[in-house]
């Protein structure tokens, strides 16, 4: 493609980005969504004012993210994304596939792992070089479900794990607990907001009322496992496990200023010389 636009006239740059070619192998660069970042590198090394932006395949995503953030990309050629992989297969198969996918979730999870850890077909290997251009060397499981299975095996003992979800495991059965750490815990208030310019705006303003009620918090407490932001429920009502949160949790102080400003290189650092370098865990006698 670069060698058609280039015997057209236009002026052609090609470059691999983290994650890809020697970018990966030379340098040890995993991959990473925030592609607005070696595509602003690159303008900034040649002096480009604007340009256009082609990607292919998961490319054309990453060309997508990047004209978002990176003003001087003004135009996109994003070719060969699907944007639904579902639709993929013919019509009956993605129905079928749907319906177990809802009803029988934990059947489906089992099967994906079974065909994972037996290598057949594409499946592995797409996980395998998954790992490989992210540099996860340790265990990598597609969701949270696996995740609680190989827990449930011992496959793994211990694991940072959002508070919510890990609730949700115990309500299900599952032999796991928690504890939060003496030196404090990071809060992440979820948000809700309505957007300007809105088609139902009074029923999306009567919505943000009904979420901040006594009534909506202890529900979503109840049923979803989320943690009430109102200080003024009546304690009789909440479920045990808010009282243990809110008598156990320490809420750690976060300059999110400085989070803000120095996230992504923190990640990088990351990346680089913390993911995959501890030790492997011993093999079991057999």
């Amino acid at each position: 493609m670069m060698c058609f636009f280039a015997g057209l006239g236009f002026e052609v740059i090609g470059f691999e980005g983290p994650g890809q070619g020697a970018a990966l192998r030379r340098h040890g660069l995993p991959l990473t969504y925030e592609w607005e970042k070696p595509a602003g590198a690159v303008l900034d090394h040649f002096g480009i004012r604007k340009c256009t932006l082609a990607g292919m395949s998961m490319g054309g995503w990453f060309a997508l993210r990047a004209a978002a953030l990176e003003p001087r990309v003004e135009r996109v050629i994003a070719s060969g994304h699907a944007m639904d992989y579902m639709r993929c297969m013919p019509s009956a198969f993605r129905w079928l596939h749907l319906w177990c996918m809802e009803h029988g979730r934990g059947f489906m999870d089992r099967m994906a792992e079974l065909k994972f850890e037996n290598r057949e077909g594409m499946a592995p290997w797409a996980v395998d070089h998954m790992k490989y251009i992210t540099k996860s060397t340790s265990a990598y499981v597609i969701n949270p479900s696996l995740l609680v299975e190989k827990l449930c095996r011992r496959e793994g003992l211990v694991t940072l794990w959002d508070l919510p979800d890990l609730l949700i495991a115990q309500s299900q059965g599952r032999p796991l607990s928690y504890r939060f750490p003496e030196s404090g815990t990071v809060v992440i208030d979820d948000a809700i907001a309505l957007v300007r310019g809105a088609k139902h705006e009074v029923a999306a303003r009567a919505y943000i009322e009904f979420v901040g009620t006594i009534e909506a918090q202890i529900l979503t407490a109840k049923e979803s496992f989320r943690l009430p932001a109102r200080l003024d429920l009546p304690a009789e009502r909440v479920p045990e496990w808010v009282t243990r949160v809110d008598r156990e949790m320490k809420t750690a102080p976060v300059n999110w200023a400085l989070q803000a400003r120095e996230g992504a290189a923190w990640m990088a650092e990351w990346d680089r010389r913390v993911r995959g370098a501890g030790r492997k865990a011993p093999e079991k006698a057999r």
